[in-house]
């Protein structure tokens, strides 16, 4: 759990963090360090549920690969709001936000770092992949420096097995399914009507919204497990980290082109089986279950210093 009340907070260019104790599974070679920044100006969770969604993507993580997920820091910052009416939507992108997290933070980095925040493409899909960090040779001289014996724990083939940590961007409230919410100029989910309508809850329109955790569900959605807050942070996480071990983006989810591959298990149950994977075809899973350590090489760093 986030450690609110042991040690204050560290601050550092506008950026607050709150660390996490590290214990023996952060310390193991098949545990992924996660970092996850968050935008103050966008609708976040509690940090506990933050932390709760961390543990949860853990164990399901765990169940599909044996790798374990462990939060190291929490930070806040104020990176501005979206505005889709503005002619600079996002006046921060979240790429941009996980460069500063990651150049600004004073904790050992991490393998895979999870922003917090809201863009269009995440209002839209609830997150999305972002481009490692050290690819390029600026972000790979300041690694060499910043951190010089930096590994990240589980290389990935579409990265050369390049030592680079992975991103993500995740709406940090966003509703499954929804039902009579409206989104705002600020990409947010506003529940604003009684009844389902422009064709949600599978185009049946006129349904009556049920209400729960501040949040709108079609009838019967707000029982499922994976449509509340927390889970559904959890599952994202998940499913975005397995984005950086494929080569085919949309292409390797689940319910794409994964039977076409035979990549689908037998005796499959439509609907479970696909959860358990995270949406994620079970073949990119076994490249991260493959994945090796990968480290800054000493004769790479001495060249990056020329």
């Amino acid at each position: 759990m986030v450690d609110r009340t042991k040690k204050p907070p560290t601050v550092q260019d506008g950026m607050t963090c709150y660390g996490v104790a590290p214990d023996a599974t952060t310390k193991t070679s098949n545990t992924l360090r996660v970092g996850i920044i968050a935008n103050q100006d966008s609708s976040l969770p509690l940090g506990s549920d933050i932390a709760k969604a961390v543990q949860q993507a853990n164990r399901q993580l765990q169940k599909i690969t044996g790798i374990q997920l462990a939060l190291t820091e929490l930070c806040y910052k104020h990176f501005g709001r979206f505005d889709a009416t503005a002619a600079v939507p996002s006046p921060v992108t979240p790429a941009a936000m996980m460069t500063n997290y990651i150049e600004t933070t004073r904790a050992d980095l991490p393998d895979y770092v999870v922003v917090l925040a809201t863009d269009q493409m995440s209002s839209d899909y609830g997150g999305y992949q972002l481009a490692p960090y050290g690819i390029t040779r600026a972000e790979q001289k300041f690694l060499s420096i910043r951190e010089p014996n930096f590994c990240q724990r589980a290389s990935s083939e579409a990265y050369d097995n390049r030592p680079v940590i992975y991103g993500t961007v995740i709406q940090g409230v966003h509703p499954y399914g929804g039902c009579g919410d409206v989104v705002g100029n600020d990409g947010e989910h506003h529940a604003l009507h009684e009844y389902s309508e422009d064709g949600q809850c599978c185009n049946q329109d006129g349904l009556r919204c049920v209400t729960k955790n501040n949040l709108t569900f079609c009838p019967g959605d707000e029982k499922k497990s994976h449509a509340q807050p927390v889970s559904f942070l959890a599952s994202t996480i998940v499913h975005e980290l397995g984005h950086s071990f494929g080569f085919k983006g949309a292409d390797d989810h689940y319910a794409m082109a994964c039977a076409e591959r035979g990549a689908i298990p037998p005796n499959s149950i439509p609907g479970v089986t696909s959860r358990f994977y995270a949406e994620i075809c079970p073949d990119v899973w076994a490249r991260l279950r493959s994945g090796a350590l990968s480290c800054l090489l000493p004769e790479v760093m001495t060249s990056l210093h020329k």
